[in-house]
């Protein structure tokens, strides 16, 4: 059964006019198998890769149709450099890493809300697609930080953010 996001008739057209058949039946697969919502994988694959189209998508550090670096590709094990495995460029395994890796960083981004604060306000009235997407970019603990600069914490946390960069 493949989890649905609700989105309009018109998003869903413009997602499916851009990503190969090929494409859409292994992100299918994954969002199955993974019990994720396949519209929004989708959407990532269109954010981070242009779904796959993208002629700078494995060049620098960020690589691959969802743009891991090494360091957070080794995390989900994706990458293990010493065993020379980089599999960054997979689409089936990099879908798969980016959903263990959202599902991390979300457990990550509430432990650190419920420590500090336990108010998820912001964070549950976030498009789930956009809190995916601010998860994979900035890790559980920046959203977690963004959710509570916002509270007004933001004192503390910019104040860190002060002291790392001088």
């Amino acid at each position: 059964e493949v989890m649905v996001d609700y989105i309009s008739e018109e998003e869903y057209y413009r997602d499916m006019d851009h990503i190969s058949p090929e494409d859409y039946e292994i992100l299918m697969d994954v969002a199955i198998a993974n019990k994720y919502p396949l519209e929004r994988l989708i959407k990532i694959y269109g954010v981070e890769s242009s779904y796959g189209t993208d002629s700078d998508m494995n060049t620098g550090s960020y690589q691959g149709p969802f743009q891991f670096s090494e360091n957070t590709g080794g995390e989900v094990g994706l990458v293990n450099i010493s065993a020379n495995i980089d599999d960054r460029h997979d689409l089936k395994k990099s879908a798969q890493a980016y959903i263990k890796s959202v599902k991390i960083k979300d457990r990550r981004m509430r432990n650190r809300i419920s420590n500090e604060s336990g108010n998820f306000e912001w964070i549950d009235s976030l498009d789930p697609t956009l809190k995916d997407y601010l998860l994979h970019q900035q890790g559980g603990t920046g959203v977690a930080q963004l959710s509570l600069a916002r509270e007004g914490y933001q004192n503390y946390y910019f104040g860190k953010v002060r002291k790392r960069i001088k």
